[in-house]
């Protein structure tokens, strides 16, 4: 969590504190240090166009001092932000940004969010462990 452009980590649920506090985000495994990557932006260049979630967008390779990385962007909003690590040790990591605006005012900001949000046991189980359910569960037919 975010306050006052400090950043807070901890166990969900948890007040928020001082020693919750953390100097950087790690990027470019946190959204707001990828985000944060941008700002570093030395060079980019546009490589195609392409439909996110049924929105135009331009996509455009960005290169910082830091890394290299694929955005795509609308006419207002960066909408997805891709970082490929280099070998030996793959990472890639794509962030989606979407429902701009949503009102925030009344969440309780004093403590670390638990990710469970009013109603949560409608929402769709999380993708992580819907293809962890997939990989796992037996073959049908075999």
């Amino acid at each position: 969590m975010y306050i006052d452009g400090k950043r807070f980590g901890g166990r969900p649920g948890h007040p928020v504190q001082a020693r919750h506090r953390d100097h950087r985000p790690e990027q470019p495994r946190d959204p707001l240090g990828l985000l944060m990557l941008l700002q570093g932006t030395t060079d980019a260049q546009h490589v195609r166009d392409e439909r996110v979630r049924g929105t135009p967008c331009r996509v455009v390779a960005v290169w910082t001092g830091q890394a290299e990385l694929v955005v795509w962007v609308d006419d207002k909003h960066v909408r997805r932000i891709r970082f490929e690590s280099r070998p030996p040790a793959r990472l890639l990591t794509t962030l989606d940004l979407w429902e701009f605006g949503v009102p925030v005012s009344g969440l309780d900001w004093s403590r670390l969010p638990t990710f469970r949000s009013p109603g949560h046991e409608q929402e769709r189980q999380p993708w992580h462990q819907r293809v962890l359910r997939r990989v796992t569960a037996p073959a049908r037919g075999r």
